[in-house]
C-alpha cells in the first residue's frame, strides 16, 4: 500500500465520486482509477458501492478511511519534522467569506501576518460560509474566516472569535421606514425580503424571527452574494437584513459605496454576529497553520 494510493482512496471519499475526487487531485479520472483499482486488489477487497451517481464506502472502506486519514496525517507530520519545517514557513490555505463592514479588518489581519512571517505563503479563497466548511471538511483548506450569528453552533469546527457586531436592516433610502431610528420585524411583515440562501445560518435566523413576529416573510429571490443582495436593495427590489460592524470600525465606503441604502438597528433579533476563525476538529494543523492561528487570535478586532 503507497501513500498516494491511500491519498487518492480518502480524497474518492471525501468527494463523494471520482471524477470530483480527480479534479480536486488535479489528476486524470483513469489515473485515479487505476490507483485505487490497485489498492483493492492488493487488499483483496471492494472498497467502493457504485449507485448511479453515487459512490459510497463499503464497511471496509470506511474502515479503511478512518485508519487511512490519520496515516496520511501522520506522515505529512513526520515529513515536516524531517524536513525542518519551522512556524514561520510555509503554505496556508485560507478560505475567507467577508463582504462589506469587515472585509477591511480581515484584509489588515492578512497583511499583518504577511509582514511578521514573510516566509509563510498565504493562498486566500473567498467563497460562501458552506463552501469553506465543505472544503475545510475534504482538507482543500487549513482554515476558514467566515460570519455567523454568535451562538451557531458548529459541532465540527474548532472556533476562535475575530470580532462580533449586529445585525441591520438594509432598505431603500426612499423607504417610508428609512427615516426611523430602528425597527422590529413586526415592522417588516409586509415586505419583499431578499434573502440568502435557505442553508445559511443568518437566514435560518431571520427566517423563525419572522415567525415570532407573526408571520412568513415574502422571499422575492434568494442568493449567496451579499454584493448581489445589496445591488438589488439600492435598486430598491426589496430589504435585507446583514452583518454590521462595531461602530468604531465601520468603513465609510460600506455606506457610500450604496448610496441609495440605509442600514437601520434591529431591536429584537436574536443575536450577535460574529466572525469565526474555524478549523476542522482533530485533525492535524501544520506549525504554519498554528501559528496563524495564534497570530489571528492576538490580533481581534
Amino acid at each position: 500500500m503507497e501513500l498516494r494510493q491511500l491519498e487518492y482512496f480518502v480524497a474518492v471519499v471525501e468527494n463523494g465520486s471520482f471524477t470530483s475526487a480527480a479534479k480536486s487531485l488535479y489528476v486524470s479520472q483513469s489515473t485515479l482509477s487505476k490507483a485505487v483499482k490497485k489498492l483493492e486488489d492488493e487488499l483483496g477487497v471492494p472498497l467502493f458501492i457504485h449507485r448511479q451517481n453515487m459512490t459510497t464506502p463499503t464497511d471496509a472502506g470506511a474502515l479503511l478511511y478512518e485508519k487511512g486519514r490519520l496515516l496520511l496525517m501522520e506522515a505529512l507530520r513526520t515529513r515536516e519534522l524531517v524536513s525542518g519545517e519551522v512556524p514561520g514557513k510555509g503554505n496556508i490555505r485560507v478560505g475567507t467569506s467577508c463582504k462589506r463592514g469587515f472585509q477591511l479588518q480581515v484584509s489588515n489581519l492578512m497583511a499583518k501576518f504577511v509582514q511578521t512571517y514573510p516566509g509563510v505563503f498565504l493562498d486566500l479563497n473567498d467563497a460562501s460560509p458552506e463552501y469553506i466548511k465543505d472544503e475545510l471538511m475534504r482538507h482543500n483548506l487549513d482554515a476558514g474566516i467566515i460570519v455567523e450569528p454568535m451562538n451557531s453552533s458548529l459541532p465540527t469546527f474548532d472556533t476562535r472569535v475575530l470580532s462580533r457586531g449586529d445585525y441591520r436592516v438594509a432598505l431603500p433610502a426612499n423607504h417610508p421606514l428609512a427615516g426611523r431610528a430602528s425597527l422590529r420585524y413586526a415592522d417588516l411583515a409586509h415586505e419583499r425580503w431578499i434573502q440568502y440562501r435557505p442553508t445559511f445560518r443568518l437566514a435560518q435566523m431571520v427566517q423563525a424571527g419572522c415567525e415570532a413576529a407573526g408571520f412568513t416573510p415574502k422571499v422575492v429571490l434568494t442568493s449567496s452574494q451579499t454584493e448581489f443582495i445589496l445591488s438589488l436593495v439600492n435598486l430598491g427590489y426589496g430589504i435585507s437584513i446583514q452583518a454590521w460592524p462595531k461602530e468604531e470600525q465601520a468603513d465609510d465606503r460600506t455606506v457610500r459605496v450604496w448610496e441609495n441604502v440605509v442600514f437601520l438597528p434591529l431591536e429584537d433579533i436574536q443575536s450577535q454576529y460574529a466572525v469565526k476563525l474555524i478549523t476542522v476538529k482533530d485533525s492535524y494543523l501544520s506549525p504554519a497553520t498554528r501559528t496563524f492561528l495564534d497570530f489571528a487570535s492576538a490580533h481581534t478586532f
